[in-house]
């Protein structure tokens, strides 16, 4: 998992007193995420917004969605974003973090080596998780690239911001609105497996989706409840 998206699931445990672990396996009954969301919608919210505006200078703006519309509205929100990764987990590897969703592709190797051109087999899956984003088009997603370790910290984060853009573009041109992506990169951070060994580097050479309610489906969710 993601550094700062398991600092968020701890700040959630202390917050919250531990409602539950974020599963990497299939994602839990709508019933079961309703029920945690509406408790967690605030926290979770404020936090997801934060530390994805904080790479980018923009934590408050974040944390304000978050906060003030999530506490309200965190059930309805819970429940829409189960379905969405329910139909991701058919294409994608999906980790459930309480309002939000982190999505990689099960064939982790979409690059080679200091390239950030697609691979030719990662297009078909992504075309699919496409559809499931333009299905469910009340959420925000943040393309996060990352690279292996080969090559200097200044290289490897423009390759990373390289490959995020590929997948960006990709998933544009698939019919995704560009207003609804935004680009980080991450250079070597977070590996998800040892870059001791090819096999290893390749898995490191990824981009995954975090997606997000956005604004709109915070207040749709809010107006039913009132």
């Amino acid at each position: 998992m993601n550094n700062y998206w398991k600092k968020g699931c701890i700040l959630l445990t202390l917050s919250v007193v531990a409602l539950g672990q974020v599963g990497c396996a299939t994602p839990p009954t709508d019933a079961s995420r309703t029920q945690k969301g509406a408790v967690m919608g605030g926290v979770g919210g404020a936090i997801v917004g934060g530390l994805l505006g904080g790479k980018k200078g923009n934590a408050g703006k974040g944390a304000l969605i978050g906060g003030l519309l999530g506490a309200a509205t965190g059930g309805a929100v819970g429940n829409y974003m189960d379905k969405q990764a329910q139909e991701l987990a058919q294409v994608a590897q999906v980790e459930r973090v309480e309002d939000g969703i982190v999505a990689t592709m099960k064939d982790k190797i979409l690059f080679d080596t200091n390239e950030s051109t697609l691979k030719p087999e990662s297009k078909a899956s992504l075309g699919k998780i496409a559809e499931v984003l333009k299905k469910y088009d009340k959420t925000e997603v943040t393309v996060a690239g990352y690279t292996d370790n080969v090559g200097t910290m200044s290289h490897n984060q423009q390759l990373s911001e390289r490959r995020a853009n590929a997948v960006r573009l990709f998933l544009s041109n698939q019919g995704v609105a560009p207003s609804r992506m935004t680009v980080m990169g991450f250079g070597p951070d977070n590996p998800i497996a040892p870059n001791t060994t090819a096999e290893g580097r390749s898995q490191n050479r990824r981009v995954e989706l975090h997606i997000a309610p956005n604004e709109q489906l915070l207040k749709d969710s809010q107006q039913g409840q009132g």
